[in-house]
């Protein structure tokens, strides 16, 4: 119970601007376009860091934004970069 209650916390604190939403967002682009995609992503001020990674995942992405709303919007912004084929977004918390 401790740990709802602390996580629902954190959402709350977030929603209303208190508490920076952290998130890892995992990206998967097109062939040919990896390092087009990295070097978009990393002029994102939200994005911490970003790296190319091995697997299901071509780059994971360290974000953090203000609330839950803006959140949303930056991973939007990301899968929009042109040659992203897919986002996920893991919200840290």
């Amino acid at each position: 119970m401790e740990f709802q209650e602390s996580r629902l916390l954190r959402l709350w604190l977030a929603s209303r601007g208190m508490l920076k939403m952290r998130a890892c967002v995992l990206i998967r682009v097109v062939p040919p376009k990896g390092s087009t995609v990295l070097d978009a992503v990393k002029k994102i001020p939200e994005a911490k860091s970003a790296y190319f990674v091995f697997g299901r995942y071509d780059i994971v992405a360290f974000v953090e934004a203000p609330s839950y709303d803006a959140l949303s919007k930056l991973s939007n912004k990301l899968h929009a970069i042109a040659g992203t084929k897919s986002t996920e977004t893991l919200i840290e918390g």
